[in-house]
Parts: structure tokens; C-alpha cells; sequence
């Protein structure tokens, strides 16, 4: 439940940079996040999933389990260091006592993509991704979709996620399935975050790499989604 107060406090916070208006947003953010500090000069980052994000340079805190703070950190601070160098934002993880917690700090862009990528990593770690608002996620300008067939989930995936790991590494993208969630023809969503040129560059491959395991070649394709702005969402 925690968790999914988290993500729907991204979603709020960024809900005005969604390509097309939303409805019956809340404003109201949860009480295991409160902000802790905010620099007065203004910043310029770097953000790999998107343009560069330029503004005011805040910090707020996630207070968390600390098994699942202890998760964020990973081997070597592998976990914390992917997602930082993916969203722009520092990451300052806490593991003491009981509660642990995540200080984000950067622009509201950079926090915004680093509650998100923080979500989908915690849920990750449940073998199983719940996506609260499956559709504020297609609506965002720097996601794309693609459905898999589920036969072909597990070449995608790789041992412990090692090829959906070595395609963002690839690509400079953040990848995720819903895996809760069986559209049309048995399959399953796989969200791409990132530059749009690395967004399309990652369906190729996973579009190359699913024609191969259903049909034995790499000349047809999986359902897309939206690779840029222009296209409507979840077109064919």
C-alpha cells in the first residue's frame, strides 16, 4: 500500500506533462514522503530518459522498509547507481534502524523519473509488477509500450532479468513489464523509458528478437505502442 501512495505521488506531481489532459487528479501526497530540503540556485542535468531538465534543484525523503531500502542499494550499489544515472537525480540511501530512507535530489523532472523507476524496481523485487495507472504510463512522452506474446516473456527477460538489464544498458532505457495486467492475444505490456531515439532503437530489437521465438524469423512485429508524441497510443 506503501508503495503504490509513492507512485501515485509521481504520477500527481507530473501529471501536467502528460500528452493529453487527465482527470480527477489529487494533489494530496503521502505521509511516508515529506520534503526535506531545497537548494536556491537553479540546476542543469543531464536526465538519460529525456531532455536535459533544467530548474530548481529539490530533495525529498521516501521512508521505506529497510529490506526494501537495503533492495534499492543493491550489490555494490549497483541498483542505486542504475537508477541515478538513468533519472539525473542523486540518490542517498539509509539503511539504519528499522526505517530506511531514500533522499531524491534534483529537478522535478529528475525526481519525478526516479519515483518511478524506484516503484517499478520495489515491485520487481516481488516477482510480480502492479502498475496502479497503467494508463498515465502510456500517456507519458517519454514511454513507449509493446505487448509480447507471453511465450516470448522469458527470452525478453533473460535469467534474473539479465537481457531486459543488458537492452536498457544498451539502449539507455529504463524496461518494465505489467505483468498482472493480459491484453489481447495472451500478452503482456512491456513499458520502455528514455530518449525517444533509444525508445525505438529497444522495439526493434525486442520486436526482432519476439518474431524470432514465434515465428522463427525477424520480418514481422508484436503490437507497438507509441514510439513518439506523433503516434496515438497503443497503434498497431
Amino acid at each position: 500500500e506503501k508503495l503504490r501512495m509513492e507512485y501515485a505521488a509521481s504520477r500527481n506531481d507530473a501529471g501536467d506533462r502528460a500528452t493529453s489532459p487527465r482527470r480527477g487528479r489529487s494533489n494530496s501526497r503521502s505521509n511516508s514522503r515529506s520534503r526535506v530540503g531545497r537548494s536556491r540556485s537553479r540546476g542543469r542535468a543531464e536526465y538519460a530518459g529525456g531532455a536535459i531538465a533544467i530548474g530548481e534543484v529539490s530533495t525529498e525523503t521516501l521512508t521505506l522498509d529497510r529490506k526494501d531500502v537495503a533492495y534499492m542499494l543493491g550489490t555494490n550499489g549497483s541498483v542505486k547507481h542504475r537508477l541515478s544515472s538513468f533519472s539525473g537525480a542523486n540518490l542517498d540511501i539509509d539503511t539504519h534502524g528499522e526505517i530506511g530512507t531514500i533522499k531524491i535530489s534534483g529537478t522535478t523532472e529528475q525526481r519525478d523519473v526516479a519515483r518511478i523507476c524506484i516503484f517499478v524496481t520495489l515491485q520487481q523485487k516481488k516477482k510480480s509488477i502492479q502498475i496502479p495507472d497503467v494508463e498515465y504510463l502510456e500517456q507519458r512522452p517519454d514511454i513507449s509500450y509493446f505487448d509480447v506474446p507471453r511465450e516470448a516473456m522469458g527470452i525478453i527477460l533473460g535469467g534474473g532479468g539479465a537481457n531486459l538489464r543488458s537492452l536498457e544498458n544498451r539502449f539507455r532505457t529504463f524496461m518494465f513489464f505489467d505483468t498482472e495486467t493480459v491484453r489481447d492475444g495472451n500478452t503482456r505490456r512491456l513499458f520502455i523509458m528514455g530518449q525517444e531515439e533509444g525508445r525505438r532503437a529497444a522495439i526493434r530489437e525486442v520486436t526482432s528478437v519476439v518474431d524470432f521465438k514465434m515465428n522463427g524469423s525477424s520480418r514481422g512485429g508484436a503490437r507497438q505502442g507509441r514510439p513518439d508524441r506523433s503516434r496515438s497510443r497503443g497503434r498497431a
